[in-house]
């Protein structure tokens, strides 16, 4: 049978040859299409926001046992408990790399699954609809569906678990302070979601000039696609010159767009970076006059650093989603205007259910690797 394998992380991370219909998705709008999808690739998803969880709490629990290994040290100087402290930092840190590693492979399962289910939707839909998809959409816009638009659905997918992984530890790092630090834990709880709604107020410019980005990309794509089609006709009519200066305009278009998608995302990345860096400035600096005053020991202090620059993981992973996701809603509404297309003549439930009537030999069946390999068959 012919399949595709991701090393040797078990039966279920076998990636089949799709075969068959890739279903039938909600086309009311796109939120609900990309819920379709997420639920059916229901397996792999749960084995990678699993692992997810797994890693993201491993690392969030390394300045807690740093913190703990740090007052012992001070207290008792080399014990058995600072012994035992570090083999179970030894062992988290293990356990947060396998976790890691595998938990890629389900990341990148998650995307192929999504980025390609989506392609195949388009494709079906499109061998099934014959002229019709082509007098309402420009086919640069179907085009464009596969080449980009299913990728920036396959992103969503990818970048779910982490979103979930550091959603959890977010929550179990915010019990730890808490316990540790009413004061200081409040001061780290409720400054990252505000930095957090800082950067999402650059969502919504974000998603103007990416849906305006995404439309100038698909009419240059189909001005390309119709020149290239009736190039013949244009020498002949001698209207090479102005075609090319069409194209020439519309690709100034797709670059001013790409600019203004290109300078929003800059001013979201560098104030990813610059807000927590300041963020974790001022819980360095408070966490340092409660030390002083002797309200929390110095290994809290450690503890409390290393959580706050943990917590800027949460906070990227939290934007990145939202970008993402911002993207493959744009994507998943142009996914959505093709697939809503009619055929000419008769139904799509009819041309399925001929499809039923007659299946094609499944991939690497004996009857068709014979065909295939015998010289001289039909």
């Amino acid at each position: 049978m012919v399949r595709r394998r991701w090393g040797r992380v078990g039966s279920s991370l076998v990636l089949n040859v799709p075969q068959g219909h890739p279903g039938h998705p909600p086309l009311t709008r796109p939120m609900a299409f990309l819920g379709w999808l997420a639920r059916s690739e229901a397996g792999v998803l749960a084995f990678a926001v699993a692992l997810g969880i797994v890693e993201a709490v491993s690392v969030a629990a390394v300045p807690y046992l740093l913190g703990v290994a740090l007052d012992e040290g001070l207290a008792q100087g080399l014990s058995t408990e600072l012994l035992r402290t570090c083999l179970l930092l030894l062992g988290v840190g293990l356990v947060g790399a396998v976790a890691s590693a595998y938990g890629h492979v389900g990341e990148i399962g998650a995307w192929l699954h999504g980025a390609f289910r989506t392609s195949r939707l388009v494709g079906h839909h499109v061998t099934r609809t014959g002229d019709a998809i082509s007098d309402e959409l420009p086919t640069g816009e179907v085009v464009s569906t596969v080449a980009s638009d299913a990728f920036h659905i396959g992103n969503v997918m990818e970048v779910f678990p982490r979103f979930v992984g550091s959603v959890v530890a977010f929550v179990v790092v915010a019990v730890v302070v808490l316990q540790q630090s009413v004061t200081l834990g409040l001061v780290i709880l409720v400054g990252l979601p505000l930095t957090t709604t800082v950067l999402g107020l650059l969502v919504k410019p974000l998603h103007t000039r990416q849906a305006a980005h995404r439309e100038a990309s698909g009419r240059l794509t189909t001005l390309g696609s119709d020149t290239v089609s009736g190039l013949r006709v244009l020498r002949g009519i001698g209207g090479e010159d102005v075609f090319a200066a069409r194209y020439a305009e519309q690709s100034q278009r797709v670059r001013t767009a790409g600019v203004g998608v290109a300078t929003t995302s800059a001013i979201l990345h560098a104030l990813q970076v610059l807000l927590p860096g300041l963020f974790v400035a001022g819980v360095v600096w408070f966490g340092a006059l409660l030390a002083v005053r002797g309200e929390i020991t110095p290994g809290q202090l450690v503890a409390f650093f290393g959580y706050t620059a943990f917590l800027a993981e949460p906070l990227r992973a939290a934007t990145q989603f939202v970008q993402m996701i911002t993207r493959a809603r744009v994507g998943a509404g142009k996914v959505i205007g093709v697939l809503k297309v009619q055929p000419a003549a008769g139904t799509l439930a009819e041309s399925e259910a001929a499809d039923e009537r007659a299946p094609a030999a499944p991939i690497g069946a004996p009857g068709a690797a014979s065909a295939a390999a015998t010289p001289g068959a039909a």
